[in-house]
């Protein structure tokens, strides 16, 4: 697993027009390009966005791309998150990569049908349990699907304290 700090022309009032607060969207990737490299982007069939936030003033959205890899035999979480201190107006935000729990890549059902890669829908990515294209947190959560968005606030929460960049209030 590795982190990659960078940096974006995205503000904290652009992140919260792209996603209400404790909600998640399904966007296609080409609505994400000033944001997400292009080379990245072309293996990317949908992104979930998903902003949440804590008692303490601390504001966190996640991209989480469902990338094609293996030769189009999986679909891969691949993390993009942002964060913000309100109280500070500290920011921190970059990419995850390989991260760490268990539902992160999972086979391509026979299910789905045949796809180009970048061009997959969500009910082929999920043949099973596709998500509303939008949503709150915790009907993310009774699909199972929430695990990739956890992972990726907690990690880039760690990170950011531990580079002193974001304050424990």
């Amino acid at each position: 697993m590795k982190f990659y700090p960078t940096s974006s022309n995205y503000t904290l009032n652009d992140w919260e027009s792209l996603c209400p607060e404790n909600q998640y969207l399904i966007f296609d990737p080409s609505l994400l390009t000033c944001l997400i490299p292009a080379s990245l982007l072309a293996k990317v069939s949908k992104c979930l966005v998903a902003h949440t936030s804590s008692f303490d003033g601390k504001k966190v959205f996640v991209v989480q791309m469902y990338r094609h890899d293996k030769g189009n035999t999986v679909f891969d979480e691949h993390h993009y998150v942002s964060l913000y201190d309100t109280i500070s107006n500290l920011h921190f935000e970059g990419y995850i990569e390989h991260a760490n729990y268990s539902k992160r890549t999972f086979n391509v059902s026979f299910v789905s049908g045949s796809f180009a890669v970048g061009s997959a829908s969500i009910n082929q990515i999920f043949p099973f349990n596709a998500p509303p294209q939008s949503g709150s947190l915790e009907e993310l959560s009774k699909l199972g699907l929430r695990d990739g968005v956890e992972y990726s606030y907690n990690f880039a929460y760690s990170k950011a304290i531990a580079k002193n960049t974001i304050v424990i209030s």
